[in-house]
């Protein structure tokens, strides 16, 4: 197959598709960016490589020439996610993780992108180094200690607020999507680039929104599937680190967001010490 000009691939011949996901075209990328062949390695390989995670966002973890990465590939599932994607292209995601890397915010190095066919509704890739390390919802869950789980939480907060201070928001703040590279507490990584977007104002009713939804899943996911719970105390703590990472001033809305949200995480850590044996509270 020959190469069209620089930053353009033509559209790969058809294969038989083997892997066990319902068969879906990838994505005929006719407008890409960033190292190109890795882009090309991806679709030479996702026609033979199951992918890591299916469905409307189909993920691949693969390896070439000694990088290690993950390619996402986009489909329009429903109407809401055509009109995402239309909205925000690939290409748009890989240019806000650009920015925010270039300011520091420590997300997961983007790779490449590509856009897919030129149709009402496109779909697209999107390439991202992969981080060795747990994510926060698995450290969470296995971390034996206390101090070790509230440094975690705390250097998310850091790293949010690294974020916010740079013009970006983040749509999905699950512990799933940040990681703890190799395994330190204190080294976490924003990996869910489609949730990171670069706005000019963020209310602070989504904000708070974004804040309390961290906060209890994580004491959820700490209360039920790990050996512990977080500590009620660090709802303000965090809240606070997150606010001085993002250089704000403290505004009326925060404290009884953290009041209020202290009294459900403190619900879950409850719920944590009654499923020990008698007398054992959780370390």
């Amino acid at each position: 197959m020959t190469p069209g000009p620089i930053g353009r691939w033509p559209k790969p011949p058809k294969t038989p598709s083997t892997d066990r996901c319902p068969p879906r075209p990838l994505p005929c990328c006719y407008r890409a960016t960033g190292r190109l062949d890795l882009l090309r390695a991806w679709q030479a390989q996702a026609r033979e490589a199951v992918p890591w995670r299916g469905g409307k966002t189909r993920i691949w973890r693969l390896s070439h020439h000694g990088v290690d990465y993950y390619a996402k590939a986009f489909y329009n599932g429903t109407v809401r996610d055509a009109l995402r994607h239309r909205l925000r292209t690939a290409l748009r995601i890989y240019r806000d993780a650009e920015a925010f890397q270039a300011a520091g915010v420590p997300v997961a190095a983007p790779l490449f992108a590509g856009l897919g066919s030129p149709r009402l509704l496109p779909t697209g890739c999107l390439g991202l180094a992969a981080v060795p390390g747990p994510s926060l919802a698995q450290y969470l869950a296995e971390a034996p200690d206390p101090e070790a789980r509230r440094r975690a939480v705390l250097a998310i907060a850091e790293a949010w607020g690294g974020l916010t201070r740079a013009g970006g928001f983040h749509a999905d703040p699950a512990p799933r999507n940040f990681i703890l590279e190799a395994g330190d507490p204190e080294r976490p990584r924003l990996i869910d680039l489609e949730s990171l977007y670069r706005v000019s104002y963020v209310s602070p009713l989504a904000q708070a929104h974004r804040l309390r939804k961290f906060l209890l899943s994580a004491a959820r996911r700490t209360a039920r599937q790990g050996s512990g719970y977080l500590d009620p105390e660090l709802v303000p703590a965090f809240i606070d680190a997150w606010r001085q990472a993002a250089g704000l001033d403290a505004e009326p809305w925060q404290r009884p967001l953290a009041r209020r949200t202290a009294i459900e995480v403190a619900r879950y850590a409850a719920e944590a010490r009654g499923a020990c044996p008698q007398g054992r509270e959780p370390t």
